[in-house]
């Protein structure tokens, strides 16, 4: 049968659903209601039902001429119903609700004592409001802390209600600060007096805070979750800054559990939900990170058990999933249970189910982030408002489906946010989207029936003409390239490929196959519909077994060729129309072969040297009379000094090879590690345009090296790093001890930092620049990096960069901390 006519149906189908023409079907729009524009740009901006009739109402906070900073607290069209002064810049804001009230309360610092401030309303004819000021919290400076820093510390109130069960209610705060890092941990005060009960001081800012009785003992504890900064080396508690910590404290601030997460960049976000059983209460835990440092990110769920935490199940991705302070645990739907929403770095939408199984869904669009996840349209259903990567916003129904697609209102290119707030009991939300002297309150509702049928008739006949020829002629175009790439790649691989049209018929395979067998195979690779059996008996009867089996894929180890080398053979079901099975074959060798390989190749490349030099050397000599020569033109002496100056890259790009291929034990001892960079330094003449920055304050760093190799591997970084700045910059060196850093390597916890404000490298580059013998300089040999990484792994170290292009690039090695 021919399949020809089935694969361009298939092929049409798929073309017209993803090249946008059902784009635009879209059922539903969102059209503004509302626009406001504020005198004084607002530098913070919340939505919360003050009034506890249902609708919000907006929290402002602007910074006025004279200096007074005004919290409005004002209707959804602009109308002020109350104001709060202060002379300080409020920093935060939040509504907090009990049974009895909902609470304002706002965070501000004047650079020296951090305050809270509450508001307590009596919404009636007239408004009242009770203020109420908390116990301030004194900034405490670091010894190198400049003090003319501005010091940006909030308190971000979280749980108000008895949480020790002593008859008196408690406040539950997190105390939040960025670059200063400080304060961060946990106040808790009492709510009658206002004073501070307890504090639980950390280094690191608490990202997520849960309180509940987890075990189902009767009594209630905090579980917390931290965000990794890197601002600080300090150690409180047992936590740093370098890593995301997990920990349990009871309702008297005792820490009661406590586990590292990771090393690194990157934050935990916690959130709780009932098992399938509504016994006890499951803990989502979402692993973030970022930087250089390639750690797995993922979703844990996790038990407390009144001693540890108990991992129940994982699910795990090797690309960093997008940070964000976004909920991820939502009911999409009104009669199944919970999903999880995540975004990683391709930009990827991912849905997971409260197993951690990932879902398949037909939304393809790239997305920037998620901005909230609401039921717009009280259909009992949620939708997701989310913004895509070309600064567009998607609304999707619960079946991840586009429903609606709209620009941003504002003509600015300004980062615009999003929110969605309630207008009332019974009332549909509507998308608030702002900027901090603009917002516009957005209405999602559905498109009419006339404007479908609109839609409908602008996609007409020539569209899809067009669509159709196009797709049959990229069509016979692919299925003609695919060979051809196939064939190319697949003869570059030391392994045999072979795809099956049917159980018998050779459709395709590679040259390693063709040469592996002496006799039986026909000389024309592209030669096709081939017989297994009358070729591979073996092979062919290892997959009639597998055809009866009807599993995915099998491995098996045989011998085969003349001098019937052992390989594995694994067969694939392809499952497809006309390619049904691939069959690869690959040789084993021993750890024997493989050293004895490295080193006839390290011999071939000294011998190589040695007889280039030589002829490098006969070169040069020959050149000398030529120069000396005085009735030699002046074209002809240029003609000799390109000569000399290209056998000298010759001769530098030969010794380098033969360096990279020796193979040497290291002498590993503890050392300073301080005295070998210094001396690093000192031995290498930077160029007056370069801004030298030593960064260590500690005298001595006992590290497990070889001072001469690591001054080596160091040397070449720096080099690096001046040859990125030819207009000069600044050359920042960096020596740090983090005790309780781990890798996947073991305790690397030195770690010797090399940061350049050149030119940085490009993403497409950030994979080959490990490569040998890769470089983007004329003079270059490409060599210095992949043999630092060397040198490093070698001492049982790791070595990572990170670049941004126009910015710079910062090289990380990180060793092990020697005996003391």
């Amino acid at each position: 049968m021919n399949k020809l006519p089935l694969w361009l149906a298939l092929f049409l189908i798929l073309l017209v659903s993803g090249c946008g023409l059902f784009d635009r079907f879209l059922t539903h729009q969102a059209q503004p209601v509302i626009k406001s524009v504020e005198d004084s740009p607002v530098h913070l901006r919340t939505f919360a039902d003050l009034r506890g009739d249902g609708g919000d109402l907006m929290i402002t906070s602007s910074m006025w001429k004279d200096g007074i900073c005004a919290n409005i607290i004002s209707k959804l069209d602009g109308k002020a119903v109350s104001q709060i002064n202060s002379g300080d810049r409020i920093r935060h804001a939040k509504v907090l609700e009990d049974s009895l009230r909902s609470s304002l309360f706002l965070s501000f610092n004047d650079q020296h004592k951090l305050w809270l401030f509450e508001a307590n309303y009596a919404w009636g004819d007239t408004i009242k409001r009770d203020n109420r000021l908390y116990e301030p919290i004194d900034r405490v400076l670091s010894f190198d802390e400049n003090a003319s820093i501005e010091w940006e510390a909030i308190i971000v109130p979280d749980i108000m209600g008895d949480i020790d069960a002593d008859g008196s209610p408690e406040l539950v705060c997190r105390a939040y600060d960025g670059f200063t890092a400080n304060p961060r941990g946990i106040v808790v005060y009492d709510y009658t007096t206002r004073k501070i009960e307890w504090k639980y001081i950390l280094p690191t800012n608490v990202k997520s805070m849960l309180f509940d009785d987890f075990d189902g003992d009767g009594q209630r504890e905090f579980i917390c979750s931290t965000v990794a900064l890197k601002n600080t080396t300090s150690i409180f508690n047992d936590m740093d800054d370098a890593s995301c910590w997990l920990f349990v404290i009871n309702p008297k601030g005792e820490r009661v559990f406590l586990q590292k997460i990771f090393d690194g960049y990157g934050e935990l976000t916690l959130e709780a939900d009932e098992d399938s059983s509504g016994k006890y209460k499951e803990i989502y835990m979402r692993k973030t990170t970022w930087g250089a440092a390639e750690i797995p990110n993922g979703v844990s769920v996790l038990r407390w058990n009144g001693s540890g935490m108990v991992t129940l199940r994982e699910w795990t991705v090797f690309k960093s999933l997008e940070r964000g302070g976004h909920s991820f645990l939502h009911k999409l739907k009104s009669n199944e249970p919970k999903q999880l929403l995540l975004v990683d770095k391709t930009s990827r939408l991912i849905l997971l189910d409260e197993q951690l199984r990932e879902q398949k869904h037909g939304y393809t669009g790239s997305v920037r982030m998620i901005w909230d996840v609401a039921d717009l349209d009280l259909d009992g259903d949620s939708e997701i408002i989310l913004e895509t990567n070309d600064k567009k916003y998607e609304i999707l129904d619960s079946d991840l489906r586009v429903r609606a697609r709209f620009a941003s209102p504002f003509e600015s290119d300004e980062r615009v946010t999003v929110a969605t707030v309630q207008k009332g009991y019974g009332e549909h939300k509507l998308i608030a989207m702002y900027l901090p002297s603009k917002i516009v309150f957005m209405d999602y509702t559905s498109v009419a029936p006339l404007t479908l049928l609109a839609r409908g008739y602008k996609a007409a006949a020539l569209p899809l003409s067009l669509l159709f020829l196009a797709g049959c002629l990229l069509f016979v175009f692919h299925n003609r390239r695919r060979c051809k790439l196939f064939i190319t790649t697949a003869n570059s691989i030391e392994q045999g490929v072979i795809i099956m049209r049917g159980k018998d018929r050779i459709h395709l395979y590679n040259r390693y196959v063709q040469e592996l067998l002496s006799e039986g195979l026909p000389p024309n690779l592209e030669q096709r519909h081939k017989s297994l059996k009358r070729c591979l008996p073996a092979i062919s009867e290892t997959l009639r077994r597998f055809c009866l089996v009807k599993t995915d894929s099998q491995d098996s180890v045989m011998n085969l060729g003349a001098k019937l080398i052992p390989h594995k053979v694994m067969i694939y079901n392809l499952h497809g129309l006309r390619l049904r099975y691939l069959i690869t074959l690959l040789p084993q060798f021993t750890d024997s072969d493989i050293i004895q390989e490295k080193l006839a190749w390290a011999d071939t490349a000294r011998r190589l040297s040695h007889n280039v030099r030589r002829h490098i050397t006969n070169v040069l000599w020959a050149l000398d009379p030529l120069q000396n020569d005085e009735d030699l033109s002046d074209g002809g002496r240029d003609n000799i000094g390109t000569i000399r100056r290209e056998v000298e890259k010759i001769r530098v790009f030969t010794h380098a090879f033969q360096r990279f291929t020796e193979m040497r034990d290291n002498e590993l001892e503890t050392q300073d590690i301080i005295p070998s960079v210094e001396h690093c330094i000192s031995r290498i003449n930077l160029p007056g345009n370069i801004h030298l920055i030593k960064d260590w304050s500690l005298n001595s760093i006992a590290t497990l090296f070889e001072p001469i190799r690591f001054e080596e591997a160091l040397g070449n970084l720096i080099h690096n790093a001046v040859d990125a700045m030819p207009q000069g910059g600044t050359l920042h060196i960096t020596v740090r001890h983090f005790p309780l850093h781990e890798s996947p390597k073991g305790p690397l916890t030195v770690l010797v930092e090399v940061g350049d404000s050149g030119k940085g490298i490009p993403d497409k580059y950030m994979e080959e620049v490990w490569q040998a013998f890769f470089t983007t300089k004329d003079s270059g040999t490409g060599i210095g990096l992949p043999e630092s990484r060397k040198i490093i792994r070698s001492m049982g170290g790791d070595i990572t960069l990170e670049s941004h292009e126009g910015e710079g690039t910062v090289v990380s090695i990180w060793l092990r901390e020697g005996d003391k």
